[in-house]
């Protein structure tokens, strides 16, 4: 039976889809397509949010696994290539199934735990405007989303936290 990781790093093969709590992996994975997004914070203790150009919803650098691609490679690269940040390091914090209009993708979360540069838009035809914030709540990060945001929010993992940056 497949499960999701969650952010204390237990297994989980809990089916909370239907009842809102937490979209997570049902007993196998259908999704064909896969995304990774990292986490990033900065020195003050903020987290570092992107603005999507075409959904007008606020989420964390990252994008759609190249064939074949490691899920935290990709986090890493899709961040460097949209706001030109470099992630040494990351460790995993979630992984699970969304469905973004009735298409079923499947997730993965890091935390960015050292990094360097400075962030800037990258790619300006995907990313409207970087901003930081101290919470990611109450942001709009769409509806697909919105569980795993208000999950995260709380889970001490990501909560005590922190990004080192380095020169």
């Amino acid at each position: 039976m497949a499960g999701i990781t969650s952010c204390q790093g237990r297994e989980s093969t809990d089916n909370a889809v239907n009842d809102g709590r937490l979209p997570l992996n049902q007993t196998e994975n259908k999704s064909s397509k896969e995304f990774a997004r990292m986490i990033l914070k900065t020195p003050e203790g903020e987290f570092l949010l992107v603005k999507n150009a075409n959904f007008r919803s606020w989420t964390v650098p990252g994008g759609k696994l190249e064939p074949g691609e490691d899920p935290k490679a990709a986090a890493i690269r899709e961040t460097y290539e949209e706001i030109g940040v470099e992630v040494l390091e990351a460790t995993h914090l979630y992984t699970g199934e969304f469905h973004f209009v009735d298409n079923p993708w499947l997730g993965h979360f890091y935390l960015g735990t050292t990094a360097k540069g400075m962030p800037e838009i990258r790619e300006p035809d995907k990313i409207q405007q970087i901003q930081t914030r101290r919470t990611l709540n109450p942001l709009d990060f769409g509806q697909a989303l919105h569980p795993l945001i208000d999950y995260l929010s709380t889970c001490p993992q990501l909560v005590d936290s922190e990004t080192l940056w380095v020169n």
